[in-house]
C-alpha cells in the first residue's frame, strides 16, 4: 500500500500552459491565471467554472475535459513546407484581421502582393504603427514561415539618417515615433523631453528606455535637448474655444481624457474619478497633471488666450456675470469655458449653475507651461 502511495505521489505535474497551449484555449488560460492555477490536475474541482465560461463551446470542452483525464503533452509539430507558396496571393487574404495596420503600410508603399514583403526590411517592419507587441511577434513568425528573412541594418547609428525602428523593436517607442511625424532620430530628440513626453501613449518609462538605448551607442541625449526651443510639429493654434475639447482626443489617450472631461466639466472628485476607474487619488492626480501639460504643450497658447479673455471679461463685469451672456458673446459652449479655465490654472473663476464669478478666497494652483514658440 504504501508502494502505491509512493507511485501517485511522484506522478508527473503537467503545466496547463503547455497541455493548453494553443490559441484556441485562450479564454481557459485567462481563467487558470484568475485563480492562480498552474497544473492540470487542479482543473479538476473547476469542471463546473469552466462550463460558464463565455466563449467555451460544447466541442471544445470536450476536448477540454478529455486534456484533463490524459494531460500528454503536445509535441512540437514542424508546419508544413508548401511545395510551391503561392507568392501572388493578395495581402489582404493572407494577413486579416488585426493585421490592418500592416496592410495600411503595404498600400502606402505600394505592395501588393506575398511575393512582395520580400523587399520589407527590419526597419521599415518596426516602424509600422502596430497595434501592440503580439501582432509585430506573429508577423515575424509569419514571414519565416514562408521563408522570408528581413535583413537589419548592421551600419553604425545615424541620429539623421535612421528612424526608431533601427534602434529598437519596442512597439511603443516606435509608435510614439510615428506619433511625432519626425523625419530621423535627431529630430525626435530635439523635440525636448516634455516634448517627448507630450506624444501619445509615451511616458517616463518609454523616455528611460530610449536614454539606455542610446547610451549604448555613445550618444547623450541631453545634448540634443531644447535645440527646437521644445518645438513641437503639427501645433494647431488656429483653434475656436468649442474645438479644443475635439482636438484633445488626438493627443490624449482616453484614459487622460475621460479624467479631463470628468474633472474640468463634471466637476468630480479625485476619489469619485478613481473610484470609477479603481485607481487611487493620488494617481488620478498624476495623470490629471499629465494631461493638463500635455495640452498646454499642443495648443497652449490657445488655452491661455481664451482663459484670459473671460477672466478679463467677468472682472470688468464686476466679478460675476451670467454665464449665458458670456457664451452668447464669446460664441461658445459653457462646457469650453469650465475647460479652458481648468487647462489654464484659473482656479479662481468658478462657475455655479448659470453664475460665472471670481472667487478671491482661491488662487491658481499651477502656471501651465505654454510652450510659445515661432
Amino acid at each position: 500500500m504504501g508502494k502505491n502511495k509512493n507511485e501517485k505521489s511522484e506522478k508527473k505535474r503537467y503545466f496547463i500552459s503547455e497541455v493548453f497551449g494553443e490559441r484556441k484555449f485562450l479564454l481557459l488560460r485567462e481563467y487558470a491565471n484568475r485563480k492562480g492555477l498552474v497544473y492540470v490536475d487542479e482543473l479538476e474541482n473547476h469542471i463546473d467554472s469552466i462550463k460558464n465560461i463565455r466563449g467555451i463551446g460544447q466541442k471544445k470542452l470536450e476536448i477540454i475535459l478529455e486534456k484533463i483525464k490524459n494531460p500528454e503533452i503536445p509535441t512540437r509539430v514542424e508546419p508544413i513546407q508548401l511545395k510551391e507558396i503561392e507568392w501572388e496571393t493578395p495581402i489582404e487574404i493572407v494577413f486579416r484581421g488585426s493585421y490592418h495596420a500592416l496592410i495600411e503600410y503595404c498600400h502606402k508603399t505600394k505592395r501588393t502582393k506575398l511575393k512582395d514583403l520580400k523587399t520589407l526590411t527590419l526597419e521599415e517592419i518596426r516602424s509600422i504603427n502596430w497595434p501592440g507587441n503580439a501582432i509585430y511577434k506573429s508577423f515575424l513568425k509569419k514571414l519565416e514561415k514562408f521563408g522570408i528573412k528581413p535583413q537589419e541594418i548592421k551600419e553604425p547609428l545615424d541620429l539623421e539618417k535612421h528612424s526608431m525602428g533601427v534602434l529598437t523593436d519596442d512597439v511603443k517607442l516606435n509608435k510614439a515615433y510615428q506619433n511625432a511625424h519626425v523625419s530621423n532620430l535627431k529630430e525626435f530628440l530635439q523635440l525636448g523631453r516634455e516634448g517627448r513626453l507630450a506624444i501619445k501613449n509615451y511616458g517616463e518609462i518609454s523616455e528611460n528606455l530610449l536614454r539606455e538605448l542610446l547610451k549604448e551607442h555613445g550618444i547623450n541625449i541631453d545634448d540634443y535637448e531644447n535645440q527646437y526651443l521644445n518645438k513641437f510639429p503639427n501645433r494647431n493654434l488656429d483653434l475656436k474655444m468649442d474645438e479644443i475639447l475635439p482636438k484633445m482626443k488626438e493627443f490624449l489617450t482616453q484614459r487622460e481624457y475621460y479624467i479631463i472631461t470628468n474633472r474640468a466639466l463634471e466637476k468630480k472628485t479625485l476619489e469619485s474619478v478613481g473610484s470609477e476607474l479603481d485607481l487611487t487619488r493620488e494617481r488620478i492626480r498624476q495623470i490629471e497633471k499629465k494631461a493638463v501639460i500635455r495640452s498646454n504643450i499642443y495648443i497652449g497658447p490657445v488655452i491661455q488666450k481664451y482663459a484670459e479673455e473671460v477672466y478679463k471679461m467677468v472682472k470688468e463685469n464686476g466679478g460675476k456675470m451670467k454665464l449665458s451672456q458670456l457664451c452668447k458673446t464669446l460664441k461658445c459652449k459653457p462646457d469650453s469655458v469650465n475647460l479652458v479655465t481648468y487647462l489654464a490654472g484659473y482656479r479662481d473663476l468658478r462657475t455655479e449653475d448659470d453664475l460665472i464669478f471670481i472667487d478671491l478666497t482661491r488662487t491658481r494652483v499651477w502656471n501651465a507651461p505654454t510652450y510659445d514658440f515661432a
